[in-house]
């Protein structure tokens, strides 16, 4: 199914551009011409002029060369566009609905010399030649720089980083790790006659990518008829009150579709069931406080621009590019940071989801990907070195208190790496607070007083993060949940446990004996569950309805800083 949205959405239409030119044959075979073609020509720097994958290009029609008999990639030996040169054409055209930037590719300098290919309009046949070398040039340069782009995304990595460290923020963001030779990749499915069916293959493999595109050209079409006024700001409009703003309130609920008609334009009594309907839905469509209370966070919400609305769609769209292909998806968790859920999928229909508690701003949660390969039941707890530093020794002065209510244990650890258990009254602590190297480790026992609960679910990662129980739940009231040091805090632990223990095949009650007695114990998965910490602003879900959630790490305003840097054209 997704292969067909993709190939409506992404590149049907490719012989609609034959037939708007129109082709007309060209009487020379090319390939037995007196001109000097490409293979003859590859040294010719002014085929290569502004191309962005320069030497990339060069590279691949040398490897070309070598092997063909061909003097051109893109046309026939008349000089016309082949079936898949019109593929890539249209392919180029329709990379703006997947929010990346068809200049990028090429696209005016092709489509400024196929009329003149297509029609013979040339005195010269140099001319003629020269024109077919350069668009033959332009568009391995384009197909080159477009699947890298459909793969790994337009952004450029070394700018996201720059601007991070500029900002003084951690960030810690895994992308997709398997790697493609762009080159042969072309050499292979140019060969083959299967150019629309590779870029097809390169697009990320999660059905909301493709409902994200339908979201873009929505809010794409919202821009094209003016998009909304903005709401002018005065006190929270309660139910049954009356207020100047309700008709203005009613239109812009209306134009992005979360009220269904507009009722009494002109009532000015914020009573109308279909509107507080509506107002609640906007509110949960932007994680806000289902309420119905038109508040200073929902009038802001209301007032957010449709042009950040549009750049925030295409981060998202972007950030798809960063994931692998390929993952399981028979089963698998989702972890979304910005919006603090976390969902069990199968084949990409939702299970159940839970609340969660991600990283604060300077521990953020970080972004990867990984698979669940075992449990931990009544697990210890031991102290990262940055909550010992940064919580722990900061209360030097009833620190005694602290490890006695977490129930924990302290050692001391010797230059050989020895632990050895110390009573916390024999040391001096407030020496420690300043100290860059602490000795010391501080490990709770299992137990109801363990900031880690009574389970954690434990996946390989290099930031040693994993989910987990929690002995305090009270966070979970809140509607903006990132106090944690990096780890996940799962409001219902217990149902992801059953759940993953009933389907790999376990009797649970077992399980259950065990969490009662309070041992220490570890449960190895026989199936690998795969799992995402993933940081999206904007999702889509079944039925189309879009969410935007709070840049909580504020990693959308550096991507965007980025982008802008590199490719002002693509962000408005």
């Amino acid at each position: 199914m997704k292969k067909i949205i993709s190939i409506f959405i992404l590149f049907v239409g490719s012989f609609l551009f034959a037939n708007v030119i129109g082709v007309t044959p060209i009487s020379e075979d090319i390939n037995n011409s007196n001109a000097l073609f490409i293979c003859d020509k590859l040294e010719d720097t002014k085929l290569f002029f502004s191309l962005i994958n320069k030497n990339k290009t060069k590279e691949f029609y040398q490897n070309y060369c070598k092997d063909s008999s061909k003097r051109i990639i893109w046309f026939n030996k008349n000089g016309n566009f082949t079936k898949q040169s019109l593929e890539l054409i249209k392919s180029i055209k329709s990379s703006y609905f997947h929010g990346l930037n068809p200049s990028k590719y090429h696209k005016n300098k092709i489509l400024y010399y196929a009329p003149k290919i297509i029609d013979n309009q040339f005195n010269r046949i140099e001319d003629r030649y020269y024109s077919l070398n350069r668009v033959d040039v332009l568009l391995t340069d384009a197909y080159i720089t477009l699947a890298h782009d459909l793969y790994y995304g337009f952004s450029d990595w070394n700018k996201i980083i720059y601007f991070t460290k500029l900002k003084k923020k951690k960030f810690q963001w895994d992308r997709n790790p398997y790697k493609i030779d762009m080159l042969n990749y072309l050499l292979k499915y140019q060969k083959e006659n299967r150019v629309l069916e590779s870029l097809i293959n390169l697009l990320p493999d999660f059905d909301e990518y493709y409902r994200l595109i339908e979201v873009l050209k929505y809010y794409r079409s919202l821009r094209e008829i003016g998009g909304w006024d903005k709401i002018p700001e005065g006190k929270s409009i309660r139910i049954n009150s009356r207020d100047k703003r309700i008709p203005l309130i009613k239109k812009r609920l209306y134009i992005t579709g979360d009220l269904a008609e507009i009722e009494n334009p002109k009532n000015i009594k914020y009573n109308e069931n279909s509107l507080i309907k509506a107002v609640k839905f906007f509110q949960t469509r932007h994680n806000i406080k289902a309420d119905g209370i038109i508040g200073p966070k929902t009038l802001s919400a209301l007032n957010i621009s449709l042009v950040t609305k549009i750049n925030k769609i295409i981060l998202n769209l972007e950030r798809y590019r960063w994931l692998p292909r390929g993952v399981d998806k028979s089963l698998y968790i989702d972890v979304n940071i910005p919006s603090f859920k976390m969902h069990v999928l199968q084949f990409d229909n939702e299970i159940f989801s839970m609340d969660i508690i991600v990283g604060k701003k300077k521990r953020p949660t970080p972004v990867l990907f990984s698979d669940i390969s075992y449990i931990v039941l009544n697990p210890y707890w031991t102290a990262p070195k940055t909550i010992v530093k940064e919580d722990i020794l900061k209360k030097a002065d009833n620190i005694i208190d602290y490890v006695e209510s977490h129930n924990m244990n302290v050692y001391k650890i010797s230059p050989s790496g020895k632990a050895k258990n110390i009573d916390v009254y024999d040391v001096n602590w407030s020496n420690y607070i300043n100290k860059k190297y602490v000795p010391f480790m501080f490990k709770a026992k299992p137990g109801v007083k363990n900031p880690l609960g009574i389970v954690k679910f434990m996946f390989p990662n290099r930031y040693s993060v994993y989910m987990h129980d929690t002995n305090s739940k009270r966070l979970f009231k809140k509607e903006k949940r990132s106090y944690s040091s990096g780890c996940v805090r799962l409001h219902k632990p217990i149902k992801l446990l059953k759940y993953l223990i009933n389907e790999d095949g376990e009797d649970y009650s077992k399980i259950e004996n065990i969490l009662k007695k309070g041992k220490n114990h570890r449960i190895y998965l026989k199936n690998k569950i795969p799992l995402f910490f993933r940081y999206m602003t904007t999702s889509v879900d079944k039925n189309y309805n879009t969410y935007f959630y709070d840049d909580i790490y504020g990693y959308d305003t550096i991507q965007i800083a980025a982008i802008k840097n590199s490719n002002k054209k693509l962000l408005k």
